[in-house]
C-alpha cells in the first residue's frame, strides 16, 4: 500500500508498480542520479519523500517512493539509523516496539478487558448514555492503566535516550483520552518526531507490530508505458532490483 501525500502530481497509468527495500531503493536512486544512460536524460522532480522521472519531452518515465520510516531524501536516511518507538493502541489493548537500528530490541504488548458485550468501549460509552455500575466501573479502571502502563513504557524509553521517531496508530477518540490522561501522552501532536501510520492497524499484538514495522521499511517504484520507450534503461533499473532484493 502507498501512502498518499497531501499534495499530489497528475496522475499517472502505471504498467509496472512495485514495494521496494530501502537497499533497492537506494541502489536504483543512485543509479538514477550519477549514471550515464545514452538512451535517457531524465529530469527529476522531488515532492515529499516522492521522486518522478521525466524524459526531455515532459513525460513521466518511472516514480520512486521512500519508505514511510524516511522523512525525505536525505542520504542519512540510509541506512536507518537511530532509536524509533512504535505504538499501537486500540480499546483493550496495546503494542509497543522499540528499535534501535531497525532491529527491535524491546516490545511490550498490554490487554485489559474495557471493551462492553455490544463491542464499545466503555469509555465511549458513557460518553453518550452510559450507567455507572459494578462493570462499567471496572472496565473504566481497566482502561486507565491499559494507558498508565502504555504511555508509561513510552516514557521509560523516552528517558533512556531521544526517540528519533514515534509510528502510532489510535482512533482519535481513544488519542485525545491518552492526552488527557496524567501523564499525558509524551508527544506534541507537531513534534515532528510523530509520525501517525496510514495503514490499517490489526488488534496490536506482537505479530501485528511486526507487520507494521516490516510495512514502514519498503518503498515503491513505478513504471508508466513511456518507460518501454528506454529499454537499457529499465534493464538497468531491473538489475539493481533484482540485486538489492537478493535475487541475484
Amino acid at each position: 500500500m502507498r501512502c498518499k501525500d497531501k499534495q499530489v502530481w497528475g496522475a499517472v497509468d502505471w504498467i509496472d508498480e512495485r514495494s521496494l527495500g530501502s537497499r533497492s531503493l537506494s541502489q536504483v536512486l543512485s543509479f538514477l542520479e550519477n549514471g550515464k544512460i545514452e538512451e535517457a536524460v531524465l529530469v527529476c522532480k522531488q515532492q515529499g519523500r516522492k521522486r518522478r522521472f521525466l524524459d526531455p519531452s515532459g513525460n513521466t518515465v518511472l516514480e520512486l517512493e521512500l519508505p514511510f520510516w524516511s522523512a525525505n531524501f536525505q542520504e542519512s536516511e540510509w541506512p536507518i539509523e537511530g532509536r524509533d518507538a512504535f505504538f499501537l493502541f486500540r480499546a483493550g489493548s496495546s503494542a509497543l516496539g522499540l528499535c534501535e537500528d531497525a532491529v527491535f530490541v524491546d516490545h511490550k504488548c498490554f490487554q485489559r478487558y474495557v471493551v462492553r458485550g455490544k463491542g464499545k468501549a466503555q469509555a465511549s460509552h458513557l460518553k453518550t448514555k452510559g450507567k455507572s455500575r459494578y462493570g462499567s466501573r471496572l472496565r473504566l479502571q481497566n482502561f486507565d492503566r491499559l494507558i498508565h502502563e502504555s504511555i508509561g513504557r513510552l516514557l521509560n524509553w523516552e528517558a533512556e535516550g531521544p526517540l528519533q521517531r514515534v509510528f502510532y496508530s489510535c482512533p482519535d477518540r481513544l488519542f485525545s483520552d491518552l492526552r488527557a490522561s496524567n501523564p499525558p501522552f509524551p508527544f506534541a501532536k507537531e513534534d515532528p518526531r510523530l509520525r501517525r501510520l496510514p495503514i490499517h492497524v490489526h488488534e496490536p499484538r506482537w505479530e501485528e507490530l511486526k507487520r507494521v514495522k516490516a510495512w514502514t521499511e519498503r518503498g515503491w517504484m513505478g513504471y508508466s508505458k513511456t518507460a518501454l520507450q528506454y529499454p537499457e534503461l529499465i534493464s538497468r533499473i531491473e538489475f539493481l532490483v533484482e540485486e538489492g532484493e537478493g535475487k541475484c
